[in-house]
Parts: C-alpha cells; sequence; structure tokens
C-alpha cells in the first residue's frame, strides 16, 4: 500500500512540472497583395543554414514548424508576381537580377530544380529583415506584400514609319564598381508588324532599347548577329568578295528615340497594369566597317579563330558586342558600327589554344581598314586551394576576369585535394581573381602566383609566363555583431549594414548583412584587418559593393579593428537617404 501511494505520488508530481521547452522554433503569417487581399498558393521559404518551404492556403496563411534555432530570410514567390522579402519595401529582383526570370520559375513549377539556393548570398543581404529564430520561439502574424508583374508593349518603328522585326529589351538602371549601368532584366521579340510585348516584369522603372534584325542566327559557316548595330560575317565567300556597307541603318535606340542611354526615358510598370503604346522610332545613322586580317596562329590555321568587337569599357552588355568566324584567308569585316571606341580581340579554339592580343579601334567618320591581329599564346593558369584549420571538403567558385570585362577565364574545375585548372589558357592580360562561394566559414588569407601577391592587386600575366596560382583561406574567421538605431532610438529592422576595409588594397573585400526583427546585425566570416562600418537607411546593393562609393562615407561611419579569429561590436545610427542621395547624384 506505502509503495502503491509513493508511486501515484511521484507520477503526480511529475504531472505537475512544466513542459520541456520546444528546441525548435515556429513562423506563421500570410502572404498578400498590396490591397491587402490574400495571395493565394504563394511559395514561402525560410532561407538559412536549412531551408523550410510550404505553400499558403487559399487565405494566404502560411506556418513553418519544427525550424532549428539560427538566421533566416523569409521568402514569398509566386508565378506572375514579384518575389519578395519579409520587411522589404520593394521587391527582391532590385538585389538579386535574375531571381524572377520567367524560365527560371517555369522549371521549378514543372518540379525542376529550386534556383532559390544559388540566390542565397544576395537575398540574405538585400534590404529587408532577417529573423533570428532561438529554441522555442515563435513569431506569429507576419505580413508579406508581394505586387504582380506588369509588363509594357507598343510598336518599333523606322524613320519611314514603317514596322521593324527585331528585339527589345527591358534594362534596369542599377550600379556597377561605382558607376550607373543599365542592365538587361529581360527580353522579347519585335513582331513582323513591329509589334512587342515585354512581360512578367516586377513593378519599377525600365529602359526600352530596340534592334532590327535576330536576337542570333546562323547563315554558313557564320555566327551573325543581327540584334546589335554591328554585323560581323564570317563566311569566306562573303570576305573574298567584301560588298559595300550601307551608309546608314537603323542602328539600336532607346525609346522614344535616343542613340545616348543617358537622354533615354523610362518607363514606369505598375503592379498587374500593362504600359502599353511605348513606341520606339529607331534612328538612322551613318555607320562604317571595320576590316582586317588575322595572322596566321602557330599551329592551326585562322579558319578556326574567332573575332569580337565590343565596346571599350563595357562589363554587362552583350548586345554591345558582334563576334563571328574568320574566314579561311584570315581576313574579317565587321559592318553596321557606330561611330565610337571599340575593343578588337580574337580567340582561336582547337586542341592547343592561342588567344590574340586585343587592341582599340576608334571609329569616326569613315570605315577603318587594315586592322592586324597578330596571335599570342595563352597562359596556361594552374594552381591550388588550401584551407588552413576545419576544411569542408568543398571548393569556392574560382574565376580570372579582365578589369573591363572584356577577357575572362571561366570557372576552374577542381579536384579532391583542392588542385585547380581553367578549360583553356587565358589570355596574356592583367585580371581580377574572382572567388565566390567560398567554403563556410572562411576567409581568403592569401592569393599568390609565384613570388607575387595577387590579394592586393591584380593577377599579372602580361609576361606570358606559365605558373602556379596558389590560394590560401582560412577558417580562423572573425565575426562583426552590433544593432542600428534609427533616428528615435528604436530598434532599425531589415537595414543594410556594410563592413569594408579601411584602405583600398587590403585583403577582406566588403561584407553585408541585413538587421534583424530587433535591429541586431552580425557579418560573419572575415579577414583580420581595419574596417569602416556602416548602415544605410537606403542604398543600392550595387553602390554597397563599391569601395571607392563607400569611401565618401569614411567620417559617417564607425571604425573597427578586428584580430584573426576575433569578434568586435559596433552599435550604429543610420546613415540618412538626405546624405547618401547628393553622392549618388555625382557618379557618372
Amino acid at each position: 500500500m506505502l509503495r502503491l501511494s509513493v508511486g501515484l505520488l511521484i507520477g503526480a508530481a511529475a504531472l505537475a512540472q512544466p513542459a520541456a521547452p520546444l528546441r525548435t522554433a515556429r513562423v506563421t503569417g500570410r502572404v498578400v497583395k498590396p490591397n491587402g487581399d490574400p495571395l493565394r498558393r504563394a511559395t514561402v521559404t525560410l532561407l538559412g543554414t536549412e531551408n523550410y518551404t510550404v505553400n499558403a492556403d487559399a487565405n494566404g496563411a502560411f506556418a513553418l514548424d519544427n525550424i532549428a534555432p539560427g538566421a533566416y530570410a523569409l521568402i514569398a514567390q509566386r508565378m506572375g508576381y514579384a518575389s519578395q522579402k519579409y520587411g522589404a519595401a520593394g521587391p527582391l529582383v532590385r538585389s538579386c537580377s535574375g531571381l524572377d526570370n520567367a524560365g527560371l520559375q517555369t522549371a521549378r513549377a514543372a518540379g525542376g530544380p529550386d534556383p532559390i539556393s544559388r540566390f542565397r548570398p544576395c537575398i540574405e543581404r538585400a534590404p529587408g529583415t532577417m529573423l533570428s529564430l532561438t529554441a522555442g520561439s515563435e513569431m506569429k502574424d507576419l505580413i508579406i506584400r508581394v505586387t504582380q508583374h506588369g509588363l509594357i508593349s507598343g510598336k518599333v518603328l523606322n524613320q519611314d514609319g514603317e514596322p521593324v522585326p527585331g528585339v527589345v529589351m527591358a534594362m534596369k538602371a542599377g550600379y556597377e564598381r561605382g558607376a550607373r549601368r543599365l542592365v538587361i532584366e529581360t527580353s522579347s521579340a519585335i513582331g513582323p508588324d513591329g509589334e512587342y510585348t515585354v512581360d512578367d516584369l516586377p513593378p519599377g522603372p525600365y529602359y526600352l532599347r530596340a534592334m532590327s534584325g535576330s536576337m542570333m542566327a546562323i547563315n554558313g559557316s557564320a555566327t551573325i548577329i543581327t540584334g546589335s548595330t554591328m554585323i560581323i560575317t564570317g563566311m569566306a565567300s562573303s570576305l573574298d568578295r567584301p560588298g559595300k556597307t550601307a551608309p546608314e541603318a537603323d542602328v539600336a535606340t532607346y525609346y522614344p528615340s535616343e542613340l545616348d542611354e543617358t537622354k533615354a526615358a523610362s518607363v514606369e510598370v505598375k503592379p498587374g497594369e500593362e504600359a502599353a503604346g511605348v513606341d520606339v522610332l529607331l534612328r538612322r545613322t551613318r555607320v562604317f566597317s571595320v576590316r582586317g586580317t588575322v595572322s596566321a596562329p602557330p599551329g592551326g590555321g585562322a579558319g578556326t579563330a574567332m573575332v569580337t568587337l565590343a565596346p571599350k569599357g563595357a562589363l554587362s552588355e552583350p548586345f554591345n558586342s558582334a563576334r563571328g568566324v574568320v574566314a579561311a584567308n584570315g581576313a574579317f569585316e565587321i559592318r553596321n558600327v557606330d561611330p565610337g571606341t571599340y575593343v578588337i580581340s580574337c580567340t582561336r579554339q582547337g586542341a592547343t589554344p592561342t588567344l590574340y592580343l586585343r587592341q582599340d579601334v576608334v571609329v569616326s567618320a569613315a570605315d577603318v581598314e587594315g586592322v592586324n591581329l597578330t596571335p599570342v599564346q595563352g597562359v596556361a593558369v594552374t594552381g591550388t586551394v588550401k584551407v588552413e584549420g576545419v576544411n569542408s571538403g568543398t571548393w569556392p567558385n574560382l574565376t580570372l576576369m579582365a578589369p573591363d570585362g572584356g577577357f575572362g577565364s571561366g570557372s576552374a574545375t577542381f579536384d579532391s585535394k583542392g588542385a585547380f585548372t581553367f578549360r583553356m589558357p587565358v589570355a596574356p592580360l592583367e585580371y581580377e581573381v574572382r572567388l565566390g562561394a567560398l567554403p563556410p566559414g572562411t576567409y581568403v588569407k592569401s592569393i599568390r602566383y609565384g613570388n607575387r601577391d595577387a590579394l592586393h592587386g591584380l593577377l599579372d600575366l602580361t609576361g606570358g609566363a606559365a605558373g602556379s596560382l596558389d590560394i590560401v583561406l582560412s577558417s580562423r574567421v572573425a565575426a562583426l555583431t552590433g544593432k542600428v538605431k534609427n533616428a528615435t532610438d528604436g530598434a532599425a529592422a531589415g537595414v543594410l549594414v556594410t563592413a569594408w576595409p579601411r584602405k583600398a588594397e587590403a585583403e577582406g573585400g566588403v561584407h553585408s548583412a541585413s538587421t534583424d526583427q530587433n535591429g541586431a546585425f552580425k557579418i560573419a566570416d572575415l579577414g583580420p584587418g581595419d574596417y569602416f562600418v556602416a548602415a544605410w537607411e537606403d542604398i543600392d546593393p550595387g553602390l554597397a559593393d563599391s569601395p571607392e562609393f563607400l569611401g565618401r562615407f569614411r567620417n559617417d561611419a564607425t571604425a573597427v579593428a578586428i584580430e584573426e579569429g576575433g569578434r568586435a561590436s559596433a552599435d550604429l545610427k543610420l546613415i540618412p537617404r538626405q546624405r547618401i542621395d547628393p553622392e549618388v547624384a555625382k557618379l557618372p
């Protein structure tokens, strides 16, 4: 009897104790349109160390359960709508161009690979509130407002009022290396009647650029790009008997009818609406030809060579360049070229690739004759990536890129021990060594090519000698944490915080993070050094990547010093828009 009573007392006592705290977190909320109506069947994703995905119901409601503690970005997506990060004022495409690409979304809807993971770095650092979730925590009643895509339609006509089949590109203004650039968002064909429709556009301002011809056509042995103001014909029959270049041609034109992008007018796309009647009148102007020869390269004939002409300084405008194969006798002709300064280059692909040195070409008021391209051997670049400390067994994405974007290497291929090689030798130029998708918890400690430092400057291959590019990563990363306060000393949620080296040539580069719901931030995987750190009320992410632009705010930023493997903290106040906007206005 006593034994039974004791057992009953023990059981009652156990039942009376509070339940053990949950070890996972929970997030609930609704996806709605700007007017508050529910957006049904949207895909909601928590993007972090682990990914969690659920579909909102018919009322736009969602619930994500059993979430491991950590920092997450909360994303809502649906076909025909702009991807949205929780807490952001505008759609994600502002930071992550291509995320709303219709082809990617269609493939995903059909059960293909989910593209969101490869956008994780830009999503996490994009404006919007990161969620810091702890064991047993619950965030509820979160609202994500998602805007519908819009479209632009109109006609493309020549100066005679006739329809012109071709291509229209919708472009967004952004910033690259501290300068304003127009970047292609999407493109659409112009029909025989001159009509076009560019759809699946996230709301915002766009610049249209129209051109005659098809985007790409194959004619005999030549690749002819007629979607630009330049045409390369590489057929031997054409080049043996060059035709006369027309003195005038319809050239690529910005809406409404401008050759200079700085004079182009923008078109505002509103959610779910059509901007109709946006007609582009193509400009007709005098154009010229560039003619020359490619010397026969060692080990092969010139018929395998490829010539490229691109505006000098062009970084990311594929439709501004033209390329095609060279005729068997080494001759080439580039037609319909606008006046301007260009870079002409040539590559030869084959069993023993040869790369040709490029040179400047100035087109003013006459055809350019006698351009001779002399081949030089490419440089075979191999090397190693080593990790000091813990190695996750993964390797970074490694590419080489000429500062003006004219030449690149493609991605390196790694073996299991970190030795890498590039598929082809690269031109003997100077390059930026670009490392992306570093193994988690590492920073770039050193880059050397032979006995030369390539971390604090360019990789110099102009000598033409092959060598080993040796990269050292370290797992002794540093971290910077802190909080951001707004003008009323409250927590500034969802703002961008940027840390950049105090010396432009210092290692480490620019690192960014968005604040969480409490105004807290953490920038991890930093190398040792002296940094400036600042929080921005609103800044274009492209400017936040530019050390040159950030350098204008040294007096507004907080200086911090971080040791290898160390920790530092900084509490920040927002740099206001009225301080940022005048500096943006000074940009070229």
